[in-house]
């Protein structure tokens, strides 16, 4: 596979050839080439950036894992110089429950797949 998730390093699914909208799991819509270790934003982004216009949280860019890798850390870092940053240092979010509510729905998912995850000894359905 050619592209990778920047978030946790999922491999995608993508020849680039033509357009593409995808949120990986782990929330990451920026994904990176393997071959040229360089970023591939969204458009949207693109157009964001460009505009000056108010960021998305880095939640939603780069994703919410423990992967790191040297080329995350520099976007994120570029994405902050430029005014991004994360739900939970968000004034807003935290003040009207958003990052609350986000924290509240991803141990609910984590716990749902423990769940399906020891349904059998092997972690397999039967």
């Amino acid at each position: 596979m050619r592209f990778r998730c920047i978030g946790c390093n999922r491999p995608i699914d993508w020849t680039s050839e033509e357009s593409f909208c995808y949120t990986c799991p782990c929330g990451a819509t920026i994904f990176y080439d393997e071959e040229k270790d360089t970023p591939v934003a969204p458009a949207s982004l693109v157009a964001v950036i460009k505009a000056r216009e108010e960021l998305p949280h880095l939640d939603h860019l780069v994703g919410r894992s423990h992967f790191t890798s040297p080329l995350k850390e520099r976007f994120a870092e570029q994405l902050t110089s430029l005014g991004a940053t994360w739900m939970k240092d968000c004034e807003q979010c935290l003040e009207d429950g958003t990052y609350q509510s986000q924290l509240d729905r991803e141990v609910s998912e984590w716990r749902r797949s423990r769940v399906t995850s020891l349904s059998t000894p092997c972690g397999h359905e039967s």
